[in-house]
């Protein structure tokens, strides 16, 4: 399939116009009111194959093969992540029973030398599944021989150690949520680690070990690939999602008027033979493949946190960027106008959509989460909305195995920051539907994300579709996000049903009112009850 090129103007243009309908597609390829596949992403095990599989297709002029029987192939083709786009170009050397017995190496041989004299691609990257893992093919070995024989002139082998599963330990959250917790008073002190799952971060790291090291470019700092005297290199993984794609395109278009060329991370070979000449890397996710980069060519990053979102966070991630990557005195002076500029932008377009939801009173529902207090302080600064209540959701947490002694630590340092903050703003734990009740009569509207449960008869206004663009540093789904709440409203308000009961055909299924959208149904309760004992008698 086709990708969308960022930098093609006529696609800048298209996607510009209707950012909702983007949002949309990414959203209602089998969810209605909520994130569908949050459910796979919670209650999945993650098969490294999936992740691998799903960045590694993102570079362009490569190809993917999957070494491993063809069912593998056929399931990882669609991601939780990416529920709208398969990943329809996908090869497989379709082990059978005799490969295992025997062994697959020839097999994959063979497969590699078809896929290039038919494709002539620049990159093929050699994901394994379980099988030549448990049978313990020697596949840098078969690659060995291929680049020794020189049979593929042009073209790079990558391979990704993408076997088995990989999950989190079963006390994982509960450190990372203490660490949080601290990191929200003084967010220098977030901790500098990260959760490893699905395989993305392996095909990362492959890349950067077998493609970013090539001598012929290594410690290239003059170089003449790029206009500008500095070059950051921004992870450019999950491209396919809109948000990320906006997200990437706002960062890369303000550092372009500061002057910074900008080298998208894996995008394609020659962006990432041209990483080592990069100053600094920007960090969207886990930062393995930094840290590496740090120790062999000394390159620094900035990684984007949770203290990095709304307008005031994101002109300190702009700062952080130009500060780090060492611009003279005037360039620094000039960069930080040119955020500054940015940021007045859309602080004006804010005042409008501001003024109208500041004339009413909300409660907002959400989870006990790692970004909470900050996503709230979003709301209640950049968008002025007068909030009386928080109604805190921790089932997310206890299905995450965090303790309840963490729990209560966690609901104790939101209510310090509130305070801290001087927000006069009430939290109810866990509400029951009597509560809910009660906090409605108190308020207009009662704004929701992803984790809303199931409530008929409440003003609710269900925001889960655009949640995500809180999560971002871009000024201009800031913007989008307060034009979407007005919208809604503004619905509600024409509309003769105050309260939303609508459902569309594929939502009038029965649901579990608590663990939305699960089936109201005894398979899938027991599956998810299933899951969640498993995963607690699961050894660290």
């Amino acid at each position: 399939m086709k990708k969308d090129n960022l930098n093609d103007e006529t696609t800048k243009n298209r996607i510009k116009k209707d950012i909702l309908s983007y949002t949309l597609r990414d959203h209602l390829f089998n969810g209605i009111r909520q994130h569908s596949n949050w459910q796979y992403h919670k209650y999945g095990i993650n098969c490294k194959l999936s992740g691998a599989l799903n960045t590694a297709v993102e570079l362009e002029n490569s190809k993917v093969i999957v070494h491993g029987c063809s069912h593998c192939a056929f399931n990882q083709r669609l991601s939780p992540r990416t529920m709208y786009d398969p990943a329809y170009d996908v090869e497989c050397t379709n082990m059978t029973e005799k490969d295992v017995i025997y062994g697959g190496e020839e097999k994959l041989r063979a497969k590699i030398i078809e896929v290039y004299e038919k494709y002539h691609p620049k990159i093929i990257t050699v994901l394994p599944s379980c099988i030549p893992g448990l049978i313990m093919d020697d596949i840098t070995g078969v690659i060995a021989t291929l680049n020794d024989e020189d049979i593929l002139k042009d073209c790079k082998l990558v391979y990704v150690s993408s076997e088995g599963f990989s999950h989190r330990a079963k006390n994982a959250f509960e450190r990372v949520m203490k660490d949080y917790t601290k990191a929200w008073k003084n967010p220098k002190d977030v901790p500098n680690y990260e959760i490893r799952g699905c395989g993305k971060q392996e095909a990362l790291y492959s890349f950067f070990k077998q493609l970013y090291t090539l001598k012929e470019y290594n410690n290239d700092k003059n170089n003449d690939k790029f206009d500008s005297s500095k070059v950051v290199n921004i992870e450019s993984i999950g491209l396919q999602g809109f948000v990320n794609k906006l997200e990437v395109e706002n960062i890369s278009k303000i550092l372009k008027r500061a002057s910074i060329d900008v080298n998208l991370i894996p995008a394609n070979l020659e962006h990432c033979k041209n990483a080592s000449s990069a100053d600094l890397n920007v960090v969207m996710g886990n930062i393995r493949w930094a840290e590496r980069m740090k120790q062999e060519f000394g390159i620094k990053y900035v990684k984007k946190w949770f203290y990095h979102y709304g307008i005031e966070g994101t002109e300190q991630f702009f700062n952080e960027i130009f500060e780090e990557i060492g611009l003279e005195e005037e360039e620094l002076i000039n960069a930080k106008q040119i955020v500054k500029e940015e940021k007045e932008k859309a602080v004006d377009k804010l005042k409008d959509y501001s003024e109208f939801l500041g004339k009413y009173k909300y409660a907002v529902y959400t989870s006990g989460f790692f970004t909470t207090p900050y996503i709230l302080k979003i709301y209640l600064e950049d968008y002025g909305l007068p909030i009386k209540y928080v109604l805190l959701d921790t089932k997310s947490l206890k299905n995450l195995n965090i303790s309840d002694e963490t729990i209560d630590e966690t609901v104790e340092s939101i209510q310090k920051l509130f305070d801290e903050w001087n927000y006069d703003i009430k939290i109810v734990l866990n509400p029951e539907i009597e509560e809910l009740n009660d906090v409605a009569e108190n308020v207009d509207y009662i704004l929701g994300d992803r984790h809303l449960p199931y409530i008929e008869n409440i003003p609710i206004i269900n925001l889960h579709l655009v949640s995500s663009f809180l999560y971002r540093s871009s000024f201009d789904l800031l913007t989008e996000f307060s034009k979407y709440m007005v919208r809604k409203i503004k619905i509600k308000q024409n509309s003769k049903y105050q309260v939303d009961n609508s459902k569309l055909i594929i939502s009038n299924f029965d649901y579990d009112k608590v663990h939305y959208p699960l089936l109201d149904e005894e398979v899938p309760r027991n599956s998810m009850k299933i899951w969640r004992e498993i995963w607690a008698i699961k050894s660290e």
